[in-house]
């Protein structure tokens, strides 16, 4: 109680008292041990804001981690970064994104008792990428809803399983009456080291590489 009394006193003094000619200040009590922790906060949440588009502060140094909902900045210069993972959402650009480094894709590995059958299987949005297929029969592999997924793609692969005498087919398949390439299904793909990669422009799919043998 003691610290806040204090702290909204200093607070007062800078907004009325304080001359442009003296450098403000706002210095917080020293904590009493290396161990202690401070907090400043607003009484109410979401509610007050830091500065104005007409007042602004100047430079943040942060020695920690900002939690931010939402980020907006003119500018964003980036002079050390490390290894970053964005585990939630989507990052969207409208400019050109230089990478100075190796981009990797996901690849996911699907065994042979996994999507095995004559039922469709879906593949999910989290996916995308290149996907490795080892099935032990004909396999039909349903692709998720064109709407809202533009840009979405998939590197379909066949590799052998050492319980398949031979190759098998694999049917790719629109959601309902969705179409690869004009067509609701591609069978394109039976002979191992098949390969196709499938883009959705968010209307429909198209084949937009692969090797086939």
């Amino acid at each position: 109680m003691k610290k806040c009394i204090l702290l909204m006193a200093a607070l007062a003094f800078l907004a009325g008292s304080v001359s442009a000619a003296v450098v403000n200040q706002l210095i917080l009590p020293k904590l009493q041990s290396s161990s202690d922790t401070g907090i400043i906060r607003a009484q109410d949440d979401d509610k007050v804001d830091l500065g104005s588009s007409s007042y602004e502060f100047r430079n943040a140094y942060i020695d920690g981690t900002a939690y931010i909902d939402t980020l907006s900045v003119d500018s964003v210069t980036v002079t050390t970064l490390g290894a970053t993972t964005v585990t939630a959402g989507s990052v969207t650009t409208t400019g050109d994104v230089d990478i100075n480094g190796t981009l990797l894709e996901d690849v996911t590995t699907i065994s042979s008792t996994t999507y095995c059958g004559t039922s469709v299987s879906s593949l999910t949005v989290t996916q995308s990428g290149y996907i490795i297929f080892k099935s032990t029969q004909a396999l039909t592999i349903g692709l998720p809803p064109v709407s809202g997924n533009a840009g979405l793609s998939y590197t379909i692969i066949s590799s052998t399983s050492t319980d398949v005498g031979g190759p098998v087919t694999y049917t790719i398949d629109g959601n309902g009456a969705e179409t690869i390439n004009g067509s609701t299904t591609n069978t394109e793909m039976d002979a191992w080291y098949d390969s196709l990669k499938i883009t959705c422009d968010g209307t429909e799919w198209f084949i937009t590489g692969g090797n086939i043998q």
